[in-house]
């Protein structure tokens, strides 16, 4: 009975990321997540609660991923390439992206569930950043806060608004070819920033 829950769970939290990846939070509808993950609407607000806690589960678990696959580099030279692997990592998991924004367009500017253990994490790797930095033999007057905004923004840009990329390229953005040239570009980019 244990094993048929825990994949009956594995199996709406799938469904639900796509879902919201989708839809948003106000757009998702949990019998949409119902039918996909061959479940009924009752075990999900068993399992999950409300469709907004279901959603916040989704996008700390996306999260979480990020972190444990896409750590924050030992030495300044490491930096171009974890922006590399950054760019990676989305490549290969395009829904956080995605939630990120439904998530700003259903909160706006007001605080967003878990944003205070969030806070924490950007301020402990801005700071690790630095320590990096500060490491390095090249002097940089760069505020590590704003630059691992900037280096957040550079690896996630592409995926976040698909129309630009592919208005600049007037073709597929997302062909084998194109990522593999923007990911070239945002390691170069990475390294002049730090230079």
């Amino acid at each position: 009975m244990k094993r048929n829950a825990t994949a009956t769970k594995a199996r709406i939290f799938a469904a639900a990321a796509d879902e919201f990846a989708q839809y948003g939070i106000a757009g998702a509808r949990v019998d949409r997540i119902a039918k996909s993950a061959q479940a009924n609407k009752a075990q999900i607000y068993e399992y999950f609660g409300p469709k907004e806690i279901l959603f916040e589960n989704v996008l700390e678990h996306e999260l979480l991923r990020l972190i444990t696959e896409v750590r924050t580099p030992e030495k300044s030279d490491d930096i171009p390439e974890f922006v590399g692997k950054a760019f990676d990592f989305h490549i290969a998991h395009p829904n956080l992206v995605k939630l990120l924004h439904w998530e700003a367009l259903y909160f706006g500017n007001k605080r967003v569930p878990g944003e205070i253990g969030r806070t924490a994490f950007y301020k402990e790797r801005s700071e690790r950043l630095g320590e990096v930095l500060a490491g390095s033999s090249d002097e940089l007057t760069l505020d590590p806060r704003h630059l691992h905004f900037i280096l957040v923004s550079i690896a996630t840009s592409w995926f976040s608004m698909p129309q630009l990329a592919r208005f600049h390229l007037n073709e597929d953005a997302f062909s084998e070819q194109a990522l593999a040239e923007q990911r070239r570009h945002i390691i170069e980019i990475t390294s002049r920033i730090l230079q």
